[in-house]
C-alpha cells in the first residue's frame, strides 16, 4: 500500500507499506490519525491518492475498501464493531458469510467449526462459540474482531485503538496477533 497525501506546503508525503509491515499513527484528537485510518477503511472520505499492489485505487466507501482487501476494526467495538446479542460464531463470520453459506443458506456446522478453530488459534477464552459476544472480556471481543477479518482473507487491516479497554495480558496477545496478521 502506498498512500500519498498532499501536504500544506504543496509537496507529497507518502507512506509505503510492504507485506507484514505495521504502520502506527498517533496524535492528539483532531490531528488526522483517526481520519487516515477511517479513510483507508472507507468509513470517511480519504483525500489522498492510493496505490495498492502497484495499481491506483480509490476508496469512497466501506465496500470499496473491502473490494480492495481492506478490513476495519473500529475503536468502539461494542457500538460499531460487534453485534452484542449474537453469538461469537456469528460475529466471527460477518465478513465472510459467503464462505459458510450457499445460495443464502448458512451452514451452521461450518460456521461453528470455523469459529472453534479461530478461538483455539487466537486463545479466545469462552465457554462456547454460541455464547453472546457481549459476555466476553474486552480482549476476547477484540480477538473475535481479528478472527472476523482473518476468516475473510483481507490483506490489509485498518485498526483503531487495537487495545483500547483491554487488560495488559490481552494487549500483549493482540499485539502478537497483529504482528502475525
Amino acid at each position: 500500500v502506498k498512500v500519498m497525501s498532499p501536504s500544506r506546503v504543496g509537496s507529497d508525503r507518502a507512506w509505503e507499506l510492504r507485506v507484514g509491515e505495521i504502520l502506527g499513527l498517533t496524535g492528539l484528537i483532531g490531528s488526522g490519525a483517526a481520519a487516515a485510518v477511517r479513510g483507508l477503511a472507507g468509513v470517511t472520505p480519504l483525500p489522498a491518492r492510493l496505490e495498492i499492489r502497484g495499481k491506483s485505487a480509490s476508496i469512497r466507501t466501506i465496500r470499496d475498501a473491502r473490494r480492495l482487501g481492506i478490513g476495519f476494526i473500529p475503536e468502539d467495538r461494542k457500538g460499531a464493531g460487534l453485534i452484542g446479542d449474537q453469538s461469537v460464531a456469528v460475529n466471527m463470520s460477518l465478513a465472510a458469510l459467503d464462505s459458510v453459506s450457499r445460495a443464502g443458506v448458512v451452514n451452521w456446522g461450518s460456521l461453528v467449526e470455523r469459529a472453534e478453530r479461530f478461538c483455539d488459534d487466537l486463545d479466545v477464552r469462552l465457554a462456547s462459540v454460541n455464547v453472546p459476544v457481549r459476555t466476553l472480556s474486552g480482549g476476547n471481543q477484540q480477538k473475535v474482531m481479528l478472527a472476523r477479518w482473518l476468516a475473510s482473507g483481507v490483506e490489509i487491516l485498518a485498526v483503531e485503538e487495537p487495545t483500547h479497554g483491554v487488560d495488559i495480558g490481552g494487549k500483549v496477545q493482540i499485539h502478537d496477533l497483529l504482528r502475525t496478521f
